[in-house]
Formats: C-alpha cells, structure tokens, sequence
C-alpha cells in the first residue's frame, strides 16, 4: 500500500539546483535549470541542435555542468524555435552588432547617413530640414535636399535696383541681409497682401527740406517750416465755387442748374462769372445778353435783343483802308460813304453792304433794287423801288361823245400814283430804262347799239398800240362787262428810245364785234416805236365812239399800271 507521510517540519529538502514540491498526491523532483551543475556521475555533454557547441564544460571534477549564459548583443537578436532546441541569431534593425566591419552607403551621394564605427556600433547621424529645406526619399537610396522656397542656390551678395535707399544691404555666409523700412512720424507701413503700402498721416511728413511749384502761375505749396508742408487754399468768390471731386479740384459757378457761363477777371482781378456770356452745353454756341435765351441751338452766336439805351453790336469806323482782308472778314470803313465791307472771297471784297444814305444803294445811282444772277450773286438794277406806278380809285364815265377821251381820272384823290413816268436820267426812281416791262390793266362796263370803236395806248404822243375800228355788237345794249388788258417794254434808252407793246379788249357777252361775232378784240403791236426816254413821259389809254349817243358808253371802274420785273 502507498506510503503516507505525515508533515511534521520539513520531510523532504532539495539539494544544490534540486527542487522537491507536492503535485496532486505525489511529490515532484526537478532540476533547476540554468543554475550550474545538476550532479556528479556526468562524463560529457552534447550539444543540442545543429548549430555550434553553445555548452561549455569548465570544471568537469565537480561533476557540475557550467551553463554560459547567452546574451543579445548591441544590435542582435536572439530567437527560439520552439521544440527544435534551436536558437536563432538575428541582427537588430536598430543596431549592428561586433561583425561590422565596414560602411557602405547606399545611393550616389555623399554618405551622409553612417558616419563612423565606435566599438562595433555604427553611428548614426539625424538629418533634419533646416527652414526652408525639405528632405525627400526618392525610394532609390537616395535621400534629397530642396528649398521649400521659390528662390534657390547659395546667396553670396545682393545688389539693390535703382539709386534710393538700398534694401538689401549685405551678405553674410549665405544670408542675405535686409534693412528694416520703418514708420517715422506721421508715416504708416503696412502689409497689403503681397504689398508693403507708405502712407502719409495728416500733419506733419518729416524728411521734407523744400518745396518746388510747377509752372508759372501762383503758387499751390507755399513753403515747409518745421517739416510741415504749408499749401495755400484755393476759394471761391463772385459767383465762382471750387470742389472736391475725387482727386480733382473743379472750379465751376456756384450755380449750375443754368446754362454754361463764361469766365472772365473782374475790376478787381478775381475770376469771376456773368449771366451775360452763355455756351450751349449741347453744340457749343454762345449767348450774349441777359434777355437772350440760355440754350441756343440754332446759331453759333446769339445776341440778345436791343433796349431804348443799348444797341445789339456796334462796329468802331477807321477811316484806313484796308488792304490785310480775308474772306469772311467784316469792317465799317469810315471813307467810301461810310460803308460797311464783307468780304466773300480773299482778296476780293465787297466795297459796300449799306451806306449812310438810305435810298441808295451803290452810291452813285439811288432808287435800285437787287437782282440775284443764276450764281446767287446781286446787282443793282435800274427798277423803282416800288411796285405799282399807279391805281384810279375812283370810276370814269365816257359817253354821248365822237372825242377821243383817256380812260384815266387823274389828279387829286382819283389816282394813287401819277400816270407821269420818270426818264431814264431820273435821280431818285428812274423809270424808261431798258429791260423794264409795265402792264397796263382796266375793268368796267360797255354798251353800244350803234355805231363803231377803238381804242389805243400811248407814251407821250407816241402811239405804241392800237385797235381796228369795229361794229358794236347791239348784244352790249343792257351794258355787258368790259376789260382792257395790255403791256408795254421798254426795249431801248435815250433820245432815240424804243418800246413795244400790244394787248386786247375782252366782254362777257356774246359778242364785242357784231361783224365777226367775236368777244375778244385786239389791240395790236405797231412794232418797235421810237419814243424819247431821257425827258418824262405820260402814259394813257384813249376810246371812242363814231357816233354819239347816250347808249354809247363805257364805265371804268379800276385802272392800274404795273411793273412785270
């Protein structure tokens, strides 16, 4: 049967490296391992494995087998491979261990990584990026260098762009020094972005020494005392007002909802500005005068209307002649019949647009009126002034009579005008010159049962037109309407002059002439007749009847003598 023991102090007592200790209901004997020897009786050991021996046997006489420890080294690693009692050597990523016996360094460049061996250790150095500096592994071996930077290279001196103050003001190894720009009193520095901004502050800006205007005119900066730079104000006065705009400085009127003025010095040397001068804002013009209206658009100078006290414009005479003309120049020459001149082309001037005399126009021959050529250009023409020559105004009445009686009632208040026509040599209104033609035109009433009639027109006694003698129609007995209708041209002057003329007799019955049954009778042209045009002459119109009877009559109730041209 088993034996049982009892505890009672210490039963069992493990020797040198001997362990005894209870497991379950049995008592366990084991060596404890790597503490020495385990006992006498040992004659050698084998070594484990396939490696080299690892066990040494230094004092075989006391049966105890020395057990060496091994330790990792600097830089190694020892490993076990479980049951198969092997250990693995292994160098350590870290650090290498005593079998270094060199250095390689890995890439193209310098070696830069290891840089010494001390006591079997490879030593080595950290890199790390200075400012500006990045280190980069290319995954070849090769670790490289570059600036984070845009600038590259080695600084070894700065030059500065320019004459002012320098920047840069030194190299030092590799550095490039700078100087400060620093603010000094009223001035400010400052970062704007990728700029440095200088900028004054009001009052004072030191470093100022003078101050120098630009051109000739009065001075804008006035002096600099103390280093304060003095300017001079610039005000407005007698309507003038001056403003900020911007970085301008506009001077203007201090009204400005009217039209643009003009400005123009005063008595006492200020600019000043006047209702009186105006420029059109739209085309330019200029208005002068209050009462002229602000925007005028349709001339390039208006004046404004004349008073009781004040003219428009007034010309300053000399007496001169002037020989520098120009086209388009005006003058008023005090010589010539105090004539005013234009002249249209360069050298040609006009010599006299009105004279002091009113009915006159050249100054030699009065009386005149202008003529316009097909060229535009005007002449004075040998017509009078007026139009008409003369109107009867009051009715005449021709009856009863075999006598050759003029149609007109002439003197008095019968006739407007005179039937007396000027010669040709008349001072004032010439009126038988060449190339004048006149119409002679009547209207009234005729009635005639018997007998015949004629009529004729003359200039002084020169018979210039006349008619046959004709039947009176007996369709006139009631009085039917009468018209004479005629005209004359003046076609030659002088003692021997010459005129022409003709024209006819017109009634509304049904016939003027009973012979022919006709309305119309004419008065015919005696040709080219000789007439003396250097003495005045009378015009007049003449009727008759062959027989006299009181139903033989003709009223005239207007007449009037015209000129044609």
């Amino acid at each position: 049967m088993p034996i049982s023991f009892k505890q009672a102090g210490s039963l069992f007592v493990g020797g040198a490296n001997i362990n005894i200790f209870p497991s379950g209901n049995t008592f366990a004997i084991s060596g404890s391992p790597f503490q020495g020897g385990i006992g006498s009786g040992i004659t050698g050991v084998t070594s484990a494995g396939t490696g080299q021996y690892l066990f040494l046997l230094p004092n075989l006489s006391e049966n105890n087998i020395l057990q060496k420890a091994i330790s990792a080294g600097t830089g190694m690693n020892i490993s076990e491979d479980g049951l198969s009692e092997i250990l693995t050597f292994s160098v350590n990523s870290a650090n290498f261990g005593s079998a270094v016996t060199g250095l390689t360094s890995a890439g193209t460049g310098n070696r830069l990584i290891f840089s010494s061996i001390t006591n079997n250790n490879l030593v080595q150095k950290s890199l790390s990026g200075g400012t500006g500096i990045a280190i980069i592994d290319s995954g070849t071996g090769t670790l490289t260098f570059s600036s984070t930077s845009t600038a590259s290279g080695t600084i070894i001196s700065g030059t500065n762009a320019g004459t002012g103050v320098a920047i840069f003001s030194a190299a030092s190894g590799s550095n490039l020094v700078f100087r400060r720009i620093l603010s000094g009193s009223n001035i400010g520095v400052y970062l704007s972005g990728n700029d440095i901004v200088i900028s004054g502050s009001s009052g004072a800006i030191n470093g100022v020494t003078g101050v120098t205007n630009v051109g000739g005119g009065g001075a804008i900066l006035s002096s600099v005392t103390s280093g304060i730079l003095y300017a001079r104000t610039i005000l407005g006065s007698n309507g003038i007002d001056v403003v900020e705009s911007g970085n301008n400085i506009i001077v203007r009127p201090v009204t400005t909802t009217t039209a643009n003025r003009l400005f123009f010095v005063g008595t006492s040397g200020a600019l000043t500005v006047d209702d009186e001068f105006q420029i059109d804002a739209t085309n330019g013009t200029m208005t002068i005068g209050f009462t002229a209206p602000q925007n005028n658009t349709t001339s390039r100078l208006l004046l404004a209307g004349g008073t009781a006290a004040i003219s428009q414009i007034r010309l300053t005479a000399f007496s001169t002649a002037y020989s520098g003309t120009t086209a388009g120049d005006i003058w008023y020459n005090s010589t010539s019949g105090n004539s005013l001149f234009f002249n249209k082309s360069a050298g040609t001037p006009t010599p006299f647009i009105f004279k002091d005399n009113n009915n006159s126009l050249t100054g030699t021959t009065i009386g005149r009126i202008l003529e316009a050529d097909i060229n535009g250009t005007l002449s004075a023409t040998r017509v009078p002034i007026t139009i008409g020559v003369f109107n009867v105004i009051t009715s005449k009445t021709i009856s009863n009579t075999t006598v050759e009686t003029s149609i007109l009632t002439t003197g008095g208040t019968f006739m407007y005008g005179t039937n007396l026509l000027n010669s040709s040599n008349h001072a004032s209104n010439p009126q038988l010159i060449a190339g004048k033609k006149y119409r002679f035109n009547s209207r009234g009433i005729i009635s005639g049962i018997s007998g015949t009639f004629y009529g004729k027109m003359q200039i002084g006694s020169v018979l210039i037109a006349s008619s046959n003698t004709f039947t009176l129609s007996t369709s006139l007995s009631g009085g039917s309407y009468f018209e004479i209708d005629t005209t004359f041209t003046i076609t030659d002057v002088g003692a021997t002059g010459k005129t022409i003329g003709s024209g006819k007799f017109l009634t509304n019955s049904t016939s003027l002439d009973n012979d022919v049954t006709r309305q119309i009778v004419g008065i015919n042209s005696l040709g080219s007749v000789t007439i003396n045009t250097t003495s005045d002459q009378y015009f007049d119109f003449i009727i008759d009847f062959s027989t006299a009877s009181t139903t033989n009559a003709v009223v005239i109730n207007e007449a009037t003598l015209e000129y044609l041209n």
